[in-house]
């Protein structure tokens, strides 16, 4: 049974905050112990072995240890095929005969996502991606993908500008991004296999924050069309397209709930920008509960909780809203300047980046929401932006 407690601290900063927002809050304190997992190798190439093991760190659910007992055991074994027998204690919890991949990594990461699954019930994690703005100018960057150990980069976008917020389509095969012109932005999606790129909004002004619903039919974005800055639906195979608010506030950031029936997006309503649903005719609208002056760039997680950065005592941190229960929680142990997070499909980790030197520099991190544990994706002076995980396998 995998071993994970949480210790809850509340003190008088919970109280302040409270206060502040009228919103619940609790800061969190997380003691986390993955369930170690020793692996045993029968006639394995040492490349496929050192990918594998790479894998199972990069998805953090296991800590692999090489003597003792451990509370899961893993047998891998090469014959004819790949394949493996999965123990929990003395339990069996999996057993596969064939792992699918043309390569050492792509071995590799069917077979720790199938451990995962059989462990944990945990859907496809080491075959996703995550998307990212990245270049040398912070004015003029291109949209670009890795694995989730930031390896295997690949450039999507090729435009002499600035390109940001890339968002993946449900099924990985493409990506929707903001690409800045010389007076506008527009909306753009490109393919990844074939390549090829497509604008899906371009009207003069601002086009930009592009949400995919889980369908993959429905774009939610921000248009400046009407000289004001608003939420919109659209068809992404038409022009059929509605708009969602009417008002004097400004609006950004949405994302869909995990049914595809509520948006949830940013307004500056009450003064400050804040956590905002509706449903996809601009209905039932109403205000979420968040903690913190302002709350930024909100995502919703398949098991209901939106994550967002809400600036406190002059701090960006990371907070989460559980939707069913409409309580915040600040991740812990992180300060600093923090932006865009975006869940992985366990509901567990999300990547963000950090801005650091004035906002001169930024990276890019894969954080442990229990834990606060933070492990960076690159080492690189290239400024990196706006990050999102794919919640299916990209080829």
């Amino acid at each position: 049974m995998m071993n994970i407690s949480k210790i809850a601290i509340f003190c008088a900063a919970a109280a302040f905050f409270a206060q502040l927002t009228g919103a619940p809050i609790k800061i969190v304190k997380s003691v986390e112990e993955n369930p170690s997992l020793a692996i045993h190798y029968s006639n394995v190439a040492p490349e496929l072995q050192r990918e594998i093991e790479n894998m199972v760190r990069a998805s953090n659910w296991f800590s692999i240890v090489r003597d003792g007992v451990a509370d899961y055991s893993l047998e891998v074994r090469q014959g004819q095929r790949l394949g493996y027998v999965l123990n929990e204690g003395r339990v069996r919890k999996g057993i596969q005969s064939s792992i699918p991949g043309k390569n050492a990594r792509e071995r590799a990461k069917f077979l720790v996502d199938s451990v995962l699954n059989d462990a944990f019930k945990i859907k496809p994690l080491c075959r996703t991606r995550i998307a990212f703005s990245m270049g040398r100018d912070i004015k003029k960057r291109n949209i670009y993908i890795a694995d989730i150990d930031g390896q295997r980069v690949r450039q999507v976008s090729r435009f002499n500008s600035l390109c940001v917020e890339p968002g993946f389509f449900p099924d990985g095969k493409s990506i929707a991004y903001s690409k800045y012109n010389s007076s506008s932005m527009d909306i753009v999606q490109t393919s990844l296999y074939p390549y090829r790129s497509r604008r899906l909004s371009a009207f003069a002004g601002l086009n930009t924050g592009a949400a995919i619903d889980p369908t993959g039919r429905i774009m939610a974005f921000i248009l400046s069309k009407d000289k004001q800055i608003e939420l919109y639906i659209k068809s992404v195979e038409s022009k059929t397209m509605r708009r969602l608010t009417y008002d004097k506030a400004v609006e950004a950031s949405p994302c869909f709930s995990p049914d595809g029936k509520w948006i949830c997006y940013l307004s500056d309503a009450s003064g400050r920008p804040e956590l905002y649903v509706c449903d996809l005719f601009g209905r039932n609208k109403r205000k979420l509960p968040s903690v913190g002056r302002e709350a930024l760039t909100p995502d919703w997680s398949k098991d209901n909780k939106i994550v967002y950065i809400t600036r406190i005592d002059g701090e960006y941190r990371i907070a989460i809203l559980d939707v069913k229960n409409n309580r915040n929680e600040l991740v812990p142990n992180l300060t600093g300047r923090w932006e865009s997070p975006s869940w992985a499909p366990d509901n567990r980790h999300i990547v963000c980046s950090q801005t650091s030197n004035g906002g001169r520099s930024s990276s890019l991190y894969i954080i442990d929401t229990f834990t606060g544990k933070k492990r960076q994706l690159f080492r690189s002076s290239n400024y990196f932006s706006t990050p999102n995980w794919s919640k299916t396998p990209v080829e």
